[in-house]
């Protein structure tokens, strides 16, 4: 509610500009005030002179610039949420459709692609898990690679330890906790 009998004529002013937001015109009225009043003081710290009272007019105008920024500064601050939701979902889209990939990739990998060979005395190593410590013993190569060649869903059941050892080795590093 306005204040007194000034604040009431300044809120009719801005109303007949177009400004419809009692509260908003109220506070953008307050805040020049507010803002004025201390420049006024930093201006004239002891208040010798006096002299520094404006205008309804030019309060009504400063009110008026302030909304007008306020609502600015509102609008843009939507743009660049948007723009940066935007872009949250376009990297979100895109890491899925990478995963996807890879997934559809390591379904489709040959098994010596997959687990990497144990045959006679060269070893190659898998290129999907280059790094894990099970498919770096040859027994264990033999047995994914009957189990990844003989049941359905066994390649299935290979990638989804393999890929919870990578997970494992990324979380705990090269030690695992005791």
């Amino acid at each position: 509610q306005p204040r007194g009998f000034r604040e009431s004529n300044m809120v009719g002013i801005l109303r007949e500009m177009g400004f419809m937001n009692t509260q908003e015109i109220l506070t953008a009225l307050r805040a020049v005030a507010e803002r004025r009043e201390e420049v006024s003081l930093a201006s004239n710290p002891h208040g010798i002179g006096g002299g520094n009272a404006w205008s309804s007019n030019e309060q009504v105008e400063a009110a008026m610039m302030w909304i007008v920024s306020q609502r600015e500064e509102v609008a843009e601050a939507q743009k660049l949420d948007d723009a940066r939701i935007s872009s949250e979902q376009a990297d979100a889209a895109m890491e899925q459709s990478r995963k996807q990939e890879m997934e559809r990739e390591l379904k489709n990998a040959d098994l010596v692609d997959l687990l990497g060979s144990a045959d006679g005395d060269v070893q190659i190593r898998s290129k999907h898990f280059p790094c894990s410590v099970l498919l770096s013993n040859r027994s264990v190569i033999r047995v994914l690679n009957i189990i990844s060649s003989s049941q359905t869903t066994g390649k299935e059941q290979t990638i989804r330890l393999l890929n919870l050892e990578k997970k494992a080795r990324k979380w705990y590093g090269t030690v695992l906790p005791f």
